[in-house]
């Protein structure tokens, strides 16, 4: 009898740890025939849930979730999203290309003809309208912010600068 129960122990697969919404339970799960079994008084704990044992079953109560406060929130992402990040680079080389060319014109004392001004503004300001559709996280919209203040400040710029040197 002894060797029987020995044979059927040793068939037997390994136990494996529980693990209830991030948090491991202390009581192993047990796997025999291909099914797995875990103690319900525990599996009650980890769940804040109630057992009542009556003479022919036992019955398991999980407390459901009533609103979104008790369920936990999703955090944001950190940092810049990809995607901004990149449409950010792209129109910080616009800008400085724009702020090169009205710099190039101040420096030289060149006056101004033509309607490129214009084209590097509206160039940028597309620019900027691509990057705030991008904006997903906090972090992005904290960037966007900046790089609007900096491109009202450069089309300000730009501006004085080129109506100086109007002929």
């Amino acid at each position: 009898m002894f060797s029987l129960a020995s044979v059927l122990w040793a068939q037997r697969a390994p136990d494996k740890i529980l693990v209830v919404n991030g948090k491991t339970v202390d009581s192993p799960v047990i796997q025999i025939g291909g099914h797995s079994y875990v103690d319900v008084e525990t599996l009650a704990q980890i769940t804040n849930g109630v057992i009542a044992v009556q003479p022919d079953r036992i019955v398991l109560t999980i407390p459901i979730a009533t609103s979104s406060a008790q369920l936990p929130q999703p955090q944001p992402p950190e940092g810049l999203s990809k995607e901004f990040a990149r449409e950010a680079i792209a129109l910080l080389a616009e800008m400085r290309e724009w702020r090169g060319a009205v710099g190039a014109i101040r420096s030289y004392n060149v006056p101004f003809t033509g309607t490129w001004p214009q084209d590097y503004h509206d160039r940028v300001e597309a620019d900027l309208q691509r990057l705030a559709v991008a904006a997903s996280t906090p972090s992005d919209q904290d960037a966007l912010e900046l790089l609007r203040n900096e491109f009202d400040n450069l089309s300000n710029w730009a501006s004085n600068v080129i109506a100086e040197r109007r002929p």
